[in-house]
């Protein structure tokens, strides 16, 4: 398997996905229903 090769503007816009992600939950913008399907992860 090839290694994993991401540019600096990948990693960014991940980075920054993650983190609207973890703010919209903060801000109760993501219920438990919206995640459930997730769970067994």
């Amino acid at each position: 398997m090839p290694p994993l090769t991401l540019s600096e503007h990948e990693v960014a816009e991940g980075v920054a996905i993650v983190d609207q992600a973890i703010a919209d939950v903060s801000v109760g913008k993501v219920s438990d229903a919206d995640v459930a399907s997730f769970m067994m992860w």
